[in-house]
């Protein structure tokens, strides 16, 4: 048995971290693990989301197992055996996030989905990311929103959420707002003209 909550560099799982230690150290436990995604998505597209849910809930124990961990906390939701009045995939109605307000609508999505566009105005709020270096945008570039250049050498956390935050930060043509926790703009932001 694998006794580990974290990856060889002492961070937490990635999915993508996590599948090659489980290539590695548990090729029985990655191949069961693969066919399980693979079966849960092609029930999913069919619709039949109860029954997938109550595979998946099975199958959660069984990993933890695997890191000699169990389910404490969230058992309750493990153990439902299905979501009371749950959809079908036929009968889900797409909902977009968008607010409208007299004859303006406000859309509400990720950074990912607005790559390659323009808008008149964005609000960037900054979100948890991944732990090291920070854990939110204010905090891990604090120095470029200061008005330093990016240091190239900088590691890959750090790379990828300057990318982010570009994306984000250069849609739009006339406003841009960034949204910080106020304890997080006091200890990192504070003094920064125009903020």
């Amino acid at each position: 048995m694998t006794q580990c909550s974290n990856d060889s560099n002492g961070l937490h799982f990635s999915k993508r971290r996590l599948i090659n230690f489980l290539s590695l150290t548990n090729p029985e436990a990655y191949e069961k693990m693969k066919l399980s995604l693979f079966q849960w998505s092609f029930a999913i597209v069919k619709g039949d989301m109860n029954d997938t849910l109550v595979s998946m809930r099975d199958y959660i124990p069984e990993l933890l197992t695997l890191f000699d961990k169990r389910v404490t906390n969230s058992s309750v939701f493990i153990s439902t055996p299905h979501i009371p009045g749950a959809t079908t995939a036929s009968s889900v109605v797409e909902k977009p996030n968008i607010y409208s307000l007299e004859e303006t609508d406000v859309h509400i999505t990720t950074i990912h989905s607005v790559k390659g566009q323009t808008h008149t105005g964005t609000l960037y709020l900054e979100s948890f990311y991944r732990k090291g270096n920070g854990n939110y945008e204010s905090e891990r570039l604090a120095t470029q929103l200061k008005g330093a250049p990016f240091n190239p050498s900088s590691g890959e956390i750090l790379k990828q959420t300057t990318k982010m935050m570009y994306v984000g930060l250069s849609r739009p043509t006339h406003l841009l707002c960034i949204g910080v926790h106020r304890t997080r703009f006091t200890s990192h932001l504070s003094g920064v003209e125009g903020m």
